[in-house]
C-alpha cells in the first residue's frame, strides 16, 4: 500500500490509517527538485508511504 503525501493534512491521515496495520512501515522522500519539474512544488508530493 502506497500513499502519497502533499500536505500534513494527507500526513495526519495516512498515520490513522496506518494505525490499524500490522505490516513493517517505511518513509520515502521524494525528490521534488528534477529536471524540468514545476517550480510549484505544492502540487509535487512531500513524502511517499509504502507498507510492505
Amino acid at each position: 500500500m502506497t500513499f502519497l503525501v502533499w500536505s500534513e493534512a494527507d500526513l495526519v491521515y495516512c498515520n490513522k490509517i496506518m494505525s490499524h496495520l500490522t505490516n513493517c512501515l517505511n518513509i520515502i522522500v521524494i525528490v521534488t527538485e528534477e529536471e524540468g519539474a514545476n517550480k510549484n512544488t505544492e502540487y509535487l508530493p512531500m513524502m511517499v508511504y509504502e507498507s510492505k
